[in-house]
């Protein structure tokens, strides 16, 4: 036994590794060396030495285990560190005097961390350590060592504390009946830990150890201690039934002998208090309130009697009482059974009741008016302490807290109280098993939807009144509210997909799940991540009911995404699949301007005339009808920008009879919208479109008549050009009125365009017509609203030319001069817009160059005027 190594000091838990570092190459040459000098030198040392005294080595065992016994533990270690120095030790040591060397190894090891043995159970270290000390009582036990009492107690103290119950018990049956009092100390041990560890509490190993604790305690010879250890088991088996929801087998257990008979064994009202209670409890879940505050009543002032008011059970009382008043409900019920709770936490904050005075709280605040925030703190402490302790799942705390979490989370959302219940969710989110709850996961995500829903309806009521003009003071919390909505609506994506995943299994809800994500992918704009979750839809659920919406809804994603070949292909397979289906109908103005963006406009314009020449389905009443005319006028409208030709296509289906026009912006109750068709909203656009189009369709009517030798067709098409120029400039005053009623900033961003163009162009219609006269006060109107623009300098330049052209040189040159003074005034910024039509040096070169020159014909100078460049 001499190649024995002794048993390493006691870890600290903060320490990681066990063992000494391993040696360097460099070190480990060099050690036969050194062994073989260490080696001569201890043979000279011994032939030197007198005679050597065998030691007395039962003498030294006994001394160092008085040490150990007196906790004398210092001395102790350096005794069993001198023995095992000593080589002859082993060889001279028969069995079981070894066999006490490593018990005594094993008690001084336990005693050294007598505190600690339940708290090493929870760290790896702490583990270690007991597992040395098992190791050390069986090698004892191998060498035959008769373990002592009290070195028994200890194994199998041990052996508890690291849940080898089987062992344990082996190791207290070998015990003898004469240590009754330490066998059922260590049984009871074992019963403490099966049931902090055991979920179910109709476990069968915990019920195997209570009945082997009550024949345990059954041979304690202190009546005393014996009737304590019943009352205790008793109170175990009372809270193991309530917890599996068995109040009525309490209540029999307790009323139907088992209190009567602790009593005439001599139990104490002080002793029976822990019963009690329960008992009190349990009438509470039967809903026997009078029974349940009699038995309560009876624990309190028993408590109070003996001065035992710091006690453990006092609090469990109050709460206890507290649980009756949620119970019954009775007027002015919230406020006392808040009282009680709050007593019952300030009498003990740390003690086994108050995280359950803490969730009753938290709970009883909530219904209080305006204290939202304390029962938030609250449940929030109780969460915290609950996870600390590494409560179980089914812990009654832990289920409690819960239960009244989902309570109020479903008030809260009821109430559209949306930000509370966020909160209370991100309390119940770490108790929830990691994220696998997908009721909480679904809570938290139809949380968030509503939160981006209540953003957007804050950003809208932000929006400025249009009957009142101003500035708008709301731009930036628009802006703010917009972005938080789709901030919720991502998350809320998110969590859908979560869901999704959660109950991939479960089709219905998977299915509701995966859309509700890529909806919320779609409001919050992020189309990369609706167009993957949609496409998921699709593979896993692309046969039920919602299969069409699902592919115009990815066509649209795909459309969104700049992803227009894709689009095209849904959109598309829609149509060819059934013209007539809704998806299929809605699904031609989005199919249309995927194909525009990627430049197929005549495949585009065929798609269009076919909804409102031909279709099978689709008639001129149809609001699908209106989308695709009006979409049809604006294809025209964008494609004459590269053939003036489309102009005049643009007309008929805009301008004609039965337009779009005379459909959906007109009131006259002769046309197509006397079936009340006018949509305000629309009109200034359509309006707007037609008119541009007359006017510059005039322009090219213009250029033509000028090139046609023809003097019939010349004539005819200037009478044409002058008759598309009046009409224009009617419409674009309609244009002008109807966005001068609303607010600026309640205007799109064409809209704003529409508006400012409109001022221009009717002065632009009338000095096309050369009714100069007419054209000069129309653009100063302009040029005046429209002063810290850039277009406010066309407008001047406007009114030189239209004076010039009626020889009133003097107004030409006031309006020069009033040209130089906005374009002075005007801030570098403003010509780098995208809507300014040249940038600031053009326009200054061009102002130059005007005043430089003698333009006009009465030979009046115009030199000199200082653009302030």
């Amino acid at each position: 036994m001499a190649d024995k190594n002794p048993m390493d000091a006691i870890l600290e838990d903060t320490e990681l590794a066990v063992g000494a570092p391993e040696m360097a190459w460099a070190q480990v040459w060099q050690i036969p060396v050194l062994l073989l000098g260490v080696g001569l030198l201890a043979v000279g040392v011994y032939f030197a030495l007198p005679d050597h005294t065998p030691r007395e080595l039962d003498k030294e065992l006994a001394r160092i285990d008085a040490q150990v016994q007196a906790n004398h533990l210092n001395e102790a270690e350096e005794g069993l560190d001198d023995l095992h120095g000593d080589q002859g030790f082993f060889d001279l040591a028969d069995d079981p005097t070894e066999g006490y060397f490593w018990q005594l190894y094993a008690d001084l090891r336990f005693r050294q961390i007598d505190e600690r043995v339940w708290q090493g159970i929870t760290t790896d270290t702490g583990r270690e350590n007991l597992e040395r000390i098992a190791e050390h009582y069986r090698q004892a036990l191998t060498l035959e060592r008769e373990l002592p009492e009290s070195a028994q107690w200890r194994f199998a103290q041990t052996l508890a504390a690291l849940g080898d119950a089987a062992g344990a018990l082996e190791v207290v049956d070998a015990m003898p009946m004469t240590s009754a009092t330490r066998r059922h100390e260590i049984v009871r041990s074992l019963v403490e830990r099966a049931v902090a560890t055991e979920d179910s509490p109709a476990s069968e190993q915990v019920a195997r150890l209570l009945e082997r604790f009550e024949q345990e305690i059954g041979n304690e010879p202190d009546a005393v201690r014996r009737r304590q250890e019943r009352i205790w088991l008793m109170v175990l088996r009372a809270e193991r039934l309530l917890r599996a929801g068995d109040e009525q087998a309490v209540i029999a257990m307790l009323v139907e002998g088992g209190l009567m008979r602790l009593r005439h064994a001599g139990a104490t009202d002080l002793e029976l208090v822990p019963l009690n209670v329960v008992l009190g409890e349990a009438y509470t879940m039967e809903r026997s309130f009078v029974d349940a505050r009699q038995r309560l009543n009876v624990a309190r002032a028993t408590i109070e009697a003996n001065e035992k008011t710091g006690s453990d059970l006092l609090p469990r009382v109050l709460v206890g009482f507290a649980d009756i008043e949620l119970a019954e409900s009775t007027p002015g019920y919230i406020e006392r059974a808040y009282g009680l709770y709050n007593q019952a936490h300030r009498i003990a904050p740390q003690g086994p009741v108050s995280i359950d005075a803490l969730i009753g709280e938290g709970h009883t605040e909530a219904y209080r008016e305006g204290r939202f925030v304390e029962a938030l703190a609250a449940f929030g402490e109780a969460a915290s302490r609950l996870l600390t302790e590494q409560a179980r799942q089914s812990d009654p705390r832990r289920l409690k807290l819960e239960h009244y979490l989902s309570v109020h989370i479903d008030r809260e959302f009821e109430s559209g109280a949306y930000q509370n219940a966020l909160d209370l969710l991100e309390v119940a989110d770490p108790l929830m098993q990691d994220g696998r709850n997908a009721t909480l996961v679904r809570q938290f995500a139809e949380t968030y939807r509503k939160l981006g829903e209540e953003s957007l309806a804050q950003a809208t009521k932000l929006e400025p009144d249009p009957n009142r003009p101003g500035d708008d003071p709301h731009l930036e919390a628009r802006r703010i509210h917009n972005q938080d909505a789709a901030r919720h609506f991502e998350k809320a994506a998110r969590s859908y997909r979560r869901v999704a995943t959660l109950l991939e299994d479960q089709t219905a809800e998977h299915s509701d799940a995966l859309w509700s994500a890529a909806e919320n992918y779609a409001k919050s704009q992020l189309w990369d991540e609706a167009v993957a979750v949609y496409l998921d839809y699709l593979d896993m659920h692309g046969d039920d009911e919602r299969r069409e919406e699902a592919m115009f809804r990815l066509g649209q994603a795909y459309l969104a995404d700049g992803q227009y070949g894709a689009a095209c292909d849904y959109l598309g397979g829609l149509i060819d699949a059934s013209a007539s289906s809704q998806w299929a109908m809605r699904s031609y103005i989005p199919l249309s301007r995927a194909m525009v963006a990627m430049n197929d406009w005549d495949p585009a314009e065929r798609l269009l005339r076919s909804v409102v020449e031909d279709h099978v389905a689709i008639g001129p009443e149809s609001d699908y009808y209106r989308d695709a005319l009006i979409e049809l006028g604006t294809l025209y409208y964008r494609r004459g920008t590269q053939d003036d030709t489309y102009y005049a296509r643009a007309i008929e289906v805009l301008g004609d009879e039965g337009g779009a026009v005379e459909r959906y912006a007109t009131l006259d109750e002769n046309s197509a919208a006397g079936a009340g068709q006018y949509l305000p909203d629309l009109a200034p656009k359509l309006r707007y479109m037609l008119a541009d189009c007359l006017r510059l369709s005039a322009l090219g009517l213009g250029r033509q008549a000028a090139d046609t030798p023809n003097q019939g067709e010349r004539l005819a098409m200037q009478a044409e050009r002058v008759a598309r120029l009046r009409r224009a400039q009617i419409l674009f005053n309609q244009v002008q009125n109807d966005l001068d009623g609303r607010h600026p900033d309640s205007l799109s961003r064409l809209e704003k365009v529409y508006h400012r163009n409109a001022y221009f162009y009717q002065a632009d219609c009338l000095y096309e017509r050369s009714d100069f006269a007419g054209s000069i006060p129309l653009y100063q109107d302009a040029a005046a609203r429209w002063r810290e623009h850039p277009s406010a300098l066309v407008a001047w330049v406007q009114v030189v030319n239209a004076a010039a052209e009626m020889g009133d040189y003097e107004r030409a040159r006031d309006a020069h001069r009033q040209a130089v003074e906005v374009f002075n005034k005007l801030p570098d910024d403003a010509f780098d817009r995208p809507d300014s039509l040249m940038t600031r040096q053009r326009w200054d070169d061009w102002l130059r160059w005007s005043t430089e020159l003698n333009l006009y014909p009465d030979g009046t100078a115009t030199a000199g005027v200082d653009t302030g460049n």
